[in-house]
């Protein structure tokens, strides 16, 4: 509009240009002229009122307010859960002494005891979350009292006023002090690795046993923190794992005791190539304390340390492939003279497929194998020592949002020459004089939903 304007007085200057030269226009020409300078006039005068209008509505219009964020609302409260059951049939097979097959459990005065368990396993978990303000985060977490496998039937089960009985494996605070530090402390949520996983099936003398079904992926304690950036974070984690008299067992009739027994875990978490490459280093150690044998004679009962790493390789929008691999050892001068070394390794590929989004199907097929030997003095003649091998296979099948189908197998089979680290595969006896083959087979169909 201002530029309107300034054409018509332009027009005008040209009009009054002309007036000075009268004398060397035509009478036609200067009247002519005349009127085109009363038309330029009247539209002059017309832009000039519309904008004083404008001008006045600009200042009487208030300037738009600038929006502010909402102050947030505490507390904040999220809750989430789940439930499943799953019937399960287990067959017990082992070589015998004359190298023929059997089926049951060989240390049993009936060998056919126990040899087709059948059960249903009931799971369930709920948490809450609550945001007090912008730094301190609660967290509770109950559970059956078997971590999902709470079972039901025959061999092992419990009864329903048993599975009634809900756990608190997770009660924690959380300080955000910082953008890079997070302090935890608690009854604190420990996510499963490579070494806590071989930790705990050699604590429990057992292959089928793991971090969640020995410890209830809980422990005492306290949690340091470091998400340093986006690739790469710390953690260091300290409590107690076990209280006094909690764990005993019997040897030649004298009850060992377990004293007060300390967990230090120290690992990362450091992303690659874009996040396609995951790795996760653990180090954990485990203190047993001593023992109290005979006329307060007191064993060393030494020290768990074990390591892992954990890999994670994403090979295409469908397909992952996870890796681990894990070491442990355990010296002891105890009564069962211990120099234990003991390996882990696996591999699991993971693949989705169908429906709309490729993830109606979720089939995951897991190797892993375990070495273990005790090179003390005193367990050379026998020569203590197990291989087993294990293979997982589950199809998850998500028939409806957050509710799946998952058939499953699982097999642990192996050889045990002298090792009590075979007592899920049937060999009871602590003196591990179970020589032989072992093979557990497990047949699972789980129904799990989530919220």
């Amino acid at each position: 509009m201002r530029k309107l304007v300034g054409t018509g007085i332009l027009t005008l200057s040209m009009v009054f240009a002309a007036y000075a030269h009268e004398e060397e226009h035509s009478h036609e020409e200067i009247s002519s002229l005349k009127t085109q300078q009363s038309v330029l006039a009247q539209q002059i005068a017309n832009l000039e009122a519309q904008l004083a209008s404008v001008a006045e509505q600009a200042a009487a219009t208030p300037a738009p307010a600038v929006a502010t964020p909402a102050a947030a609302v505490f507390p904040r409260i999220r809750q989430s859960g789940n439930v499943s059951i799953t019937p399960r049939m287990e067959l017990n097979r082992y070589t015998d002494i004359n190298g023929d097959d059997q089926i049951g459990d060989p240390t049993s005065s009936t060998p056919m005891r126990d040899a087709n368990r059948r059960r249903l396993m009931l799971g369930w978990s709920y948490r809450l979350d609550v945001a007090v303000n912008d730094q301190i985060d609660l967290t509770f977490r109950l559970a059956d009292p078997e971590d999902g496998a709470t079972s039901f039937g025959s061999g092992q089960g419990v009864g329903i006023a048993d599975a009634m009985k809900p756990v608190l494996p997770n009660a924690f605070f959380t300080w955000k002090a910082s953008d890079n530090f997070r302090l935890s402390g608690g009854l604190l949520n420990v996510p499963s690795n490579a070494a806590l996983e071989i930790q705990s099936s050699y604590h429990a003398g057992s292959p089928t046993n793991g971090w969640g079904n020995t410890y209830h992926g809980s422990l005492a304690g306290f949690n340091l923190a470091f998400p340093i950036s986006s690739t790469f974070s710390a953690f260091v984690t300290a409590g107690m794992s076990d209280n006094e008299g909690r764990n005993s067992m019997e040897v030649d009739g004298d009850t060992i005791l377990n004293r007060n027994g300390g967990r230090i875990i120290v690992g990362a978490t450091m992303t690659l190539a874009e996040k396609k490459v995951t790795l996760r280093p653990t180090l954990n150690i485990l203190t047993l304390g001593g023992k109290t044998v005979i006329a307060d004679t007191v064993a060393t009962r030494g020290a768990h340390i074990s390591q892992g790493l954990d890999m994670g390789f994403k090979l295409a929008d469908q397909f992952t492939l996870n890796a681990d691999f894990a070491a442990l050892q355990h010296n002891a001068e105890d009564v069962l003279s211990r120099k234990i070394s003991m390996f882990r390794f696996g591999a699991e590929p993971i693949i989705t497929f169908g429906g709309e989004k490729n993830n109606l199907f979720t089939a995951r097929v897991r190797y892993a194998m375990d070495i273990l030997a005790n090179n003390a003095e005193a367990a050379k003649d026998n020569e203590e020592s197990a291989n087993i091998h294990f293979v997982d296979a589950r199809l998850g099948i998500a028939v409806a949002p957050r509710f799946t189908i998952t058939p499953r197998y699982r097999l642990w089979a192996g050889n045990l020459d002298g090792a009590w680290y075979g007592r899920g595969l049937g060999t009871s006896d602590m003196s591990g004089n179970e020589d032989g083959s072992r093979a557990l087979h497990r047949f699972e169909l789980g129904f799990a939903t989530s919220f």
